[in-house]
């Protein structure tokens, strides 16, 4: 009886539940050294158990880390800008994407640039009171863009092609971002491309979300900011100013009037598809048949125009001398 009582004394807490760490010496030992209860012969049940507390813990801190986007929302966060000028074929399917995001607090803004195609016909049935649909005449994609920058009302705009399509997180992602870097004017996630029209969202392991030098990165990857994984900071675009005329190369020559204002802020969870076909620009100006001669590499690219006026200028050899 002494022993008994003595046992129960030494496994019994102050709530008066068994301690089973004080029954077991093996698990006892462990709370010095983990690695012994890996390396010793526990059952399949308690590897079960250990299995269940990872996981437990994982989704533990996953929540935390969505909590802390969550903590940091506003209402009316995000403006969805698409551009659209004939693209009947994907337009649905674009808009279901962003229809479809686990954040659903935002407005999308269509600016229908003048399509001769049956892209508004497909619209039709869409009642959702987040779609609005802007109509001008023809004017490209740069002018579609600043036309519903300039219809939006919210803090960031988001930028979809007409084509493209995001995975459901898309949104969760870049307030995650947004959340984590406040002072950032452009933040964007990684994206996919190819032919896949329902492409299935790989899994990212270890979120990483880092300030980038846009220029040092934009030399090495030139697409490592692209129009349907960014958002823009209002504040940013209204000191800037809009897109340029530009058939091929106004985004990144937008990117790069971004970065010389304001921080670039990079994750590294891919959360969009690019979806490259024949309708798309960038492929319809490699097709393109070149007449006269040979344009200058800054008129092939805006962006790399708007370094050179950059380094030329008065305030950049100032600083460049200091």
């Amino acid at each position: 009886e002494v022993g008994v009582a003595a046992g129960e004394t030494a496994g019994v807490r102050k709530s008066g539940r068994m301690d089973i760490r004080a029954q077991s010496p093996l698990l006892q030992s462990c709370r010095t050294d983990r690695a012994a209860l890996l390396r010793g012969p526990i059952t399949s049940d308690l590897r079960s158990t250990l299995a269940f507390g990872q996981r437990a813990w994982a989704t533990r801190n996953e929540r935390a880390g969505r909590a802390s986007w969550r903590r940091h929302w506003k209402p009316k966060m995000f403006s969805v800008v698409i551009p659209l000028y004939n693209k009947q074929d994907f337009i649905e399917r674009t808009v279901d994407s962003a229809l479809n995001q686990s954040f659903d607090d935002f407005e999308i803004i269509l600016v229908d640039d003048g399509s001769t195609d049956d892209s508004i016909a497909r619209l039709a049935s869409y009642s959702d009171p987040r779609l609005r649909v802007v109509r001008q005449e023809n004017a490209g994609e740069g002018a579609a863009r600043n036309r519903g920058i300039s219809e939006s009302t919210r803090e960031w705009i988001a930028l979809l092609d007409a084509d493209d399509y995001w995975f459901p997180d898309h949104l969760e992602a870049l307030a995650e971002i947004i959340a984590a870097h406040p002072q950032a004017g452009m933040v964007a996630t990684s994206y996919l491309q190819g032919e896949e029209p329902h492409a299935r969202q790989p899994e990212t392991r270890s979120v990483q979300i880092e300030e980038i030098d846009y220029f040092r990165t934009a030399a090495r990857h030139i697409g490592v900011v692209w129009s349907s994984a960014v958002a823009l900071r209002r504040s940013v675009t209204t000191r800037i100013g809009g897109f340029g005329p530009w058939r091929n190369g106004a985004d990144l020559e937008y990117w790069a009037r971004m970065a010389a204002e304001a921080a670039v802020v990079k994750s590294n969870r891919i959360t969009a598809y690019y979806f490259r076909n024949q309708q798309s620009v960038t492929l319809q100006e490699q097709n393109r048949p070149t007449k006269g001669a040979t344009k200058t590499l800054s008129e092939l690219w805006p962006s790399v125009g708007y370094i050179e006026r950059v380094r030329s200028s008065p305030a950049y050899s100032h600083r460049r001398a200091a």
